[in-house]
């Protein structure tokens, strides 16, 4: 994870208020794009990594720290987040980035069967009382 992804991570999942998040991400994607469109191979592959990573984070359970908290009426909605997600992935397939967006949408898959994010649904629909994560066995 480079510091470049890191950054725009913590901006747009943490940092960006839930009702500023679609434009902050539209100008991320332009941004992304424009460099893309004038840079050198090596480069173009880092910012199809960076929109590989944001694309799947934006499909994981990260956006509900924040951006989706339940019961916070913050006009920002799951198809919301999941139409970023196409753009993304829309971007890496406008750059020939088929491999990666084949990977991306195989990691995608992966997330939305993942028992630990059901029960972090579930808990955050008061069907359970625990909260789960990586340190539930200590």
């Amino acid at each position: 994870m480079t510091m470049e992804y890191r950054g725009h991570r913590e901006r747009l999942l943490f940092g960006t208020a839930p009702e500023d998040f679609v434009a902050a991400s539209a100008a991320t994607r332009q941004a992304l794009a424009e460099e893309y469109a004038g840079a050198a191979p090596d480069r173009q592959g880092q910012i199809v990594e960076v929109a590989a990573g944001l694309a799947i984070d934006l499909s994981s359970y990260l956006p509900r720290w924040h951006l989706l908290v339940a019961g916070a009426e913050t006009g920002l909605d799951e198809g919301a987040l999941r139409l970023e997600t196409d753009r993304y992935r829309e971007l890496l397939r406008d750059w020939g980035a088929e491999s990666r967006l084949g990977e991306v949408d195989a990691e995608i898959a992966s997330i939305g069967q993942s028992n630990l994010r059901r029960l972090s649904e579930l808990t955050d629909a008061g069907r359970l009382r625990s909260r789960w994560g990586h340190d539930a066995a200590t």
